[in-house]
């Protein structure tokens, strides 16, 4: 029999027309399920990055080596080496070892069917289809239920497969003084091949049908030439490896540590990394996961509208040729109202996320409006055609060279000494100071946060970050290679340079310098917040 077949089926117009007036209802479902995946993307970007801020914030290292009870429930970096003294094994191939997950690999020979479709457009709107069937033979991981094969005859598939994959996790896996949590264990990867370099430990039914080629079983008859049906299985195996982890302490292991906004901070990274390192790590992640997900709800959007704009090409294709031209033209319009539709999606998502992104890309959406209704309207040469309004890419930036420097610092004195409590005093104005924290990332510098309240008040609202450098030089450069939200003020690279953030991620934002000292005020109730803590401020 032969292991390929051809088809040919005809759809006419009229059906197509009714297919097509069909797939304007589920054109409208991707239209609406896209504003949704937008919008909830947005929401879940803002909240994972600003629970890794907190997370970087108030993260501390500590020593493998031993529990310190004093760290109780805090957020704690730790490097160390992951081991385990349980022994897992693969009862059904005789496979055992010391290691923190062992996983088996099981392919079978099977059949597999691959389809592929040409569509001609014939004058009066119906289409011919020619559809090729294609059936080979090669090695799956998964059972192919070949009854779902256009042509199952003489393709028949196991209806199971004897050996399926498995996964062991060893039950307790420590690091140091410290017992690694499931999740974080589940986080460990590194697994390389474990052969098989003996077939005695196998069950002697299994033993005899069975030979190791290449360090992996092959059950069957002959391995130059496999028949449907036979089976090959191979071994991975992660063993003591390096991690480094942040993570809450919770007495001797570790669990999720919950940030103020409710989300969780839990990473895992195999190998010797800093703190800094995983948590820019994590935030290039979720950076790669959001622009993923917009890039789908574009899609998604974009095939809605090509949907609902699909009966037009139809009824065009009655001319082949004209039906080509207007589905040119569709997919143009689709464009157009996609790519701003997203941006709309995504920017009123930031008026409640991040209010000053946000009201720049309403800015640039509203300018690809205006460009796509000029585009779209009929010109006539009646008089000149005004230009569309400018696309905004960021909120505005003004240079301050010239200018006057926010909040004066430059007629404040320069800081007297490199104390803490010289620095963060105390009292400022009506905010008192808590707690301080020694911060870590910044080479040949000494980082310091210092949480500060307003009297009358439950919770800090001001976080202020004291960098001591080497250097102002030093200082500038740290200041002018920082990543923050799009700035009202900024001067960099000369004394003092600073960048103020009226609404940001972290809500407002002034960062500056002071020769070789750079002070970060965060105020997370707002821009208000802000200019009371520094109109107080000594530096």
């Amino acid at each position: 029999m032969a292991d390929n077949f051809s088809e040919v089926t005809s759809q006419s117009w009229f059906s197509r027309i009714g297919g097509a007036i069909k797939g304007i209802f589920f054109g409208l479902l991707l239209i609406a399920g896209a504003v949704m995946l937008l919008w909830w993307n947005e929401g879940r970007a803002v909240r994972r990055i600003k629970a890794l801020r907190e997370g970087s914030h108030v993260v501390v290292p500590v020593g493998s080596d031993r529990v310190d009870a004093g760290n109780e429930g805090k957020l704690v970096h730790m490097t160390g080496l992951a081991i385990t003294g349980e022994t897992l094994s693969d009862a059904e191939f005789g496979v055992t070892t010391n290691a923190l997950k062992l996983e088996r690999v099981a392919e079978m020979y099977q059949w597999t069917e691959q389809k592929k479709s040409e569509t001609t457009k014939n004058l009066g709107g119906s289409t011919t289809t020619t559809t090729t069937y294609d059936y080979t033979k090669n090695w799956q991981p998964h059972r192919v239920d070949s009854g779902q094969f256009k042509h199952p005859e003489g393709h028949a598939n196991p209806l199971a497969m004897p050996f399926q994959e498995r996964h062991l996790v060893a039950g307790k896996v420590t690091v140091g003084a410290f017992t690694l949590s499931q999740s974080l264990v589940g986080k460990i990867g590194g697994a390389v091949a474990l052969p098989v370099t003996s077939a005695d430990a196998l069950p002697a039914p299994l033993k005899a049908r069975s030979q190791l080629v290449d360090g992996k079983i092959y059950i069957g008859t002959n391995v130059a030439t496999p028949q449907i049906g036979d089976q090959r299985i191979s071994f991975k195996v992660t063993g003591a490896t390096p991690v480094s982890l942040v993570s809450r302490q919770v007495q001797n292991t570790f669990e999720p540590y919950r940030t103020k906004n409710g989300a969780l901070v839990e990473l895992l990274q195999v190998g010797t990394v800093s703190a800094d390192e995983m948590f820019a790590h994590a935030k290039e992640m979720n950076m790669l996961l959001t622009w993923g997900l917009r890039l789908l709800g574009w899609l998604l959007m974009f095939a809605g509208f090509a949907m609902v704009f699909n009966p037009l090409v139809v009824l065009a294709d009655v001319v082949p040729f004209l039906g080509g031209l207007v589905g040119m033209g569709t997919s143009l319009i689709a464009f157009l109202l996609a790519t701003p539709g997203a941006l709309v999606v995504v920017a009123v998502a930031w008026i409640v996320y991040r209010p000053l992104l946000g009201g720049a890309l309403i800015i640039a959406a509203g300018g690809l409006v205006v460009l796509i209704t000029k585009k779209l309207k009929k010109r006539t040469p009646a008089g000149p055609v005004p230009m569309p309004a400018p696309v905004a890419t960021s909120a505005p930036v003004t240079p301050q060279a010239d200018g006057a420097v926010p909040y004066g610092i430059d007629q404040r004195p320069m800081p007297a000494d490199e104390a803490i409590d010289g620095l963060a005093p105390q009292q400022v104005g009506a905010f008192q100071r808590g707690k301080v924290q020694d911060g870590e990332g910044i080479p040949n510098t000494r980082m310091q946060y210092a949480h500060y309240t307003l009297v009358g008040a439950k919770t800090p609202g001001i976080v202020l970050g004291v960098f001591v450098h080497l250097s102002a030089a030093d200082a500038q450069q740290s200041l002018a290679g920082q990543e923050h939200a799009p700035t009202t003020e900024q001067r960099l690279n000369t004394e003092p340079s600073f960048y103020r953030v009226p609404a940001g991620p972290e809500g407002a934002e002034f960062y500056y310098t002071r020769g070789h000292i750079g002070f970060l005020v965060q105020a997370w109730h707002g821009e208000q917040e802000l200019n009371t803590f520094m109109a107080a401020f000594p530096y």
